[in-house]
């Protein structure tokens, strides 16, 4: 996730004569700066504080075994068929035993709950894993499994119910002699709305299992086809069934990349329209679409697509390799084992290793237990929320964060961080953290189990990035701002700012003033006034921006439409009290050249 706001302010003054003075005026207000999973404005200030982790961090530890006990892995497992040609709601085809048990639940539901093919479909898969395994699929084939059955909702929910000693029963025999049972398990299993569902039943010879899954309607979709155009464009156009403030999506390509789909600006929510461009060369490719609820920071998954640009089956789930195997004795060895194979990794795709945050990983080492609680169900989705905000924020982070972005791994039945980081990196939102290429820092949560008669070994991460600060880039950030300016201006017809090197003392000093820890609004009518001072007969204005993303910015008519003026730019960087994150602040003066007056 990424997230970078604004706050612009704009103060100019005017100045007349030799002696300066005059009037002034004042506005502020935010900007969002756009970025993965949307961004708020104010989100900067929304961030749980420190104390909040501490104070979970102290509560008894959770049941951790869950995710051992459960849950069973493979390398390849082989899905069956058939599935949907494409994403959508397509009704469940029917002609099943659990017809009688699916209709009345939908009809007692009608409004909230519809039945669908693609959710058949993926009951009937993880059945046959369960069934064939007595174990749940771990996270990365449940991924494979929804994809391939072109589930068009939020990642699924499932609940498995057994029953024993059913000797003779066939599935329809089953639901008859069940039917009472089956219909108080799917109404325990099946709650909220709108959802979409799907059942599967399977009469062993001894043994009766049923799967109920139920996934979140957020998004409404057209339908998607899983195979897309020869010119490799995916359309994605519907509507959010959910308030939301911003939605987008992006996308996996090649082994390392991914980018973001670019949305059809003419289009507003709660109607979105999106174009993600696929890499013709993969076999398989990732789209997640993801929206933001108003006044919240993180976004909710809404629908995560598997297309397949050369068509074909592609049933078989295989874990690809992107790095030798590394295992892991235990937990205190994982933090730096985990950096180690994931710095391979950007080594190869051709990106600098990160450095790992000793004092944020230990915080990180603290909540993680808690974090993966929350994923299976043993601690509230609150503390899932709580951590993954705390961990965006960095608060123990050697440096100012600039941006941040999070993610995790989880997997059982091996100790080996190479096939973790693997199942991590087909997803393009854990691309965008663990592949980053501003990223500098890492922080590492790790979580670790070695099994026992009761359950599997486990292997956890949550980690986050972070993009840091750096003083040693002041004169290149305000060349870069000067360039921006000089671009907008050409786009008009009009000259590049000229330099006000005379102001270059006073733009120094008030950078000083501003990372010292001085209001730079204050520090900004100071600089007016001393470079009112300074340019005696040449009045002059100034303006101030705070922004994440110095990309945000929109420059005053003052400074884009003046036919000449000569610029001096400071862009010092601060951490207001109480913040989490840094910000740049952008400090302004322009002057007209000597031979004019504004």
């Amino acid at each position: 996730m990424r997230i970078a706001l604004a706050w612009l302010l704009c103060v100019v003054l005017g100045c007349a004569g030799a002696g300066g003075g005059g009037g002034g005026s004042a506005k502020s207000g935010p900007r969002d700066g756009g970025g993965d999973g949307g961004s708020a404005a104010g989100a900067a200030t929304g961030f749980p504080r420190q104390e909040a982790l501490d104070e979970l961090a102290e509560q008894p530890l959770p049941q951790d075994s869950a995710l051992g006990e459960r849950y069973r892995d493979l390398d390849t497992w082989e899905l069956v068929g058939p599935f949907p040609d494409a994403v959508g709601v397509a009704p469940r085809p029917g002609g099943n035993a659990l017809d009688p048990v699916v209709d009345d639940f939908v009809a007692a539901r009608a409004g909230l709950v519809v039945a669908t093919a693609s959710m058949d479909c993926f009951a009937r898969e993880v059945g046959r894993f369960l069934v064939a395994e007595r174990g749940m699929p771990v996270e990365a084939l449940q991924r494979f499994a929804a994809g391939r059955c072109a589930v068009a909702t939020a990642p699924p929910n499932i609940a498995s119910f057994g029953w024993t000693n059913t000797r003779g029963l066939d599935d329809a025999g089953a639901v008859a002699s069940l039917r009472a049972e089956i219909d108080q398990r799917v109404r325990d299993a099946v709650v909220g709305g709108p959802l979409e569902i799907g059942m599967w039943i399977h009469a062993g010879e001894d043994r009766v299992d049923l799967v109920v899954v139920s996934g979140e309607r957020g998004v409404r979709i057209e339908p998607v086809p899983s195979v897309p155009e020869a010119d490799g464009r995916v359309e994605l156009r519907g509507e959010l069934l959910q308030a939301a403030e911003h939605v987008g999506a992006s996308l996996t390509r090649g082994r390392y990349e991914w980018s973001e789909c670019k949305a059809d600006e003419s289009v507003r929510l709660p109607r979105f329209h999106l174009t993600c461009e696929v890499d013709a060369a993969d076999t398989a490719a990732w789209i997640t679409l993801v929206y933001t609820p108003p006044e919240r920071l993180l976004g909710n998954v809404g629908l995560s697509l598997l297309v397949r640009p050369h068509g074909g089956e592609e049933r078989v789930f295989s874990r690809f390799a992107y790095a030798p195997a590394r295992p892991v004795a235990d937990a205190a060895a994982l933090s730096a084992a985990f950096t180690e194979v994931l710095n391979g990794v950007r080594g190869s795709a051709g990106l600098r290793p990160l450095t790992l945050d000793t004092q944020q990983s230990q915080a990180a080492e603290r909540i993680a237990p808690y974090y993966f609680a929350a994923l299976v169900g043993e601690a509230p989705p609150s503390a899932a929320d709580l951590i993954a905000l705390g961990m965006l924020a960095g608060w123990k982070v050697d440096g100012i964060v600039q941006e941040g972005e999070f993610a995790w791994a989880w997997g059982v039945e091996s100790l080996d961080v190479s096939r973790l980081l693997a199942d991590a990196l087909e997803s393009p939102d854990a691309r965008s953290a663990l592949l980053s290429k501003e990223a500098e820092r890492l922080a590492v949560g790790p979580l670790l189990g070695t099994g026992n008669e009761e359950g599997s070994a486990y292997l956890g991460v949550i980690a986050s990035t972070y993009t840091l600060f750096s003083e040693a880039t002041h004169r290149r950030d305000a060349q870069r701002v000067h360039d921006q300016l000089r671009e907008v201006r050409t786009a008009r017809g009009l000259p590049a700012p000229g330099v006000l090197e005379e102001a270059r003392p006073l733009t120094v000093e008030a950078a000083a003033r501003v990372q010292a820890g001085e209001d730079p609004r204050d520090v900004l009518e100071e600089l007016i006034e001393s470079g009112a001072e300074l340019l005696r007969g040449r009045p002059v204005v100034g303006w101030m921006a705070e922004t994440q993303d110095l990309d945000t910015l929109v420059f005053p008519d003052d400074f884009v439409s003046r036919k000449e003026l000569d610029l001096a730019v400071a862009v010092p960087i601060r951490r207001p009290e109480g913040e989490a994150w840094g910000r740049y602040v952008v400090l302004l003066l322009a002057a007209e050249p000597p031979a004019r007056s504004l």
